[in-house]
């Protein structure tokens, strides 16, 4: 159990400083994958609700934090997106990599939704204009790619993780 925790720790912050400090170095500011949700998923799917939530909830207060409005904005959608997609792994085969996509990309969808809201009614521009519909696109199939990348690195540990101890559910 401690591998798993010190694996979703790793993910949390690797995930936070890709986003924070390596794409915005490449460019990719407008346009880039959601690390933290790309973090999120596989975590989630992997060891449940309750580790989707933490790395939903320490993901988005990081961001939170760092972009410097809406304290909790973040931090609120990915903690109930972490639970919602921990709670599915029990309903449907959680092993599939095209269901680690698609709930990546619905995430990212919904998670870019709750914040055009979130500023509409904080009284700031939203613009939700074809080019920010294509944004969106974009960075939800960047999202979803890295996803497969991170669940196939966390299948691999969870896979000799569970080799080596019987005891791991």
């Amino acid at each position: 159990m401690v591998s798993a925790i010190i694996l979703t720790v790793i993910f949390t912050l690797g995930g936070f400083i890709l986003q924070v400090a390596v794409l915005p170095a490449f460019g990719l500011t407008s346009v880039g994958p959601n690390m933290i949700i790309a973090a999120m998923v596989p975590v989630a799917l992997f060891l449940g609700p309750w580790a989707g939530m933490i790395v939903g909830f320490v993901g988005g207060l990081l961001l939170d934090i760092m972009t410097g409005w809406g304290l909790g904005i973040n931090c609120l959608m990915l903690t109930i997106l972490g639970f919602l997609v921990g709670v599915t792994r029990e309903q449907v085969n959680a092993k599939n990599v095209i269901f680690a996509l698609t709930i990546a990309i619905v995430c990212y969808i919904v998670q870019d939704l709750w914040a055009a809201l979130a500023l509409y009614f904080s009284r700031m521009t939203v613009h939700l204009n074809f080019m920010h519909m294509v944004r969106t696109v974009i960075s939800a199939g960047l999202t979803g790619a890295v996803t497969i990348l991170n669940y196939s690195i966390i299948q691999r540990s969870m896979d000799s993780i569970s080799r080596r101890s019987p005891y791991f559910s």
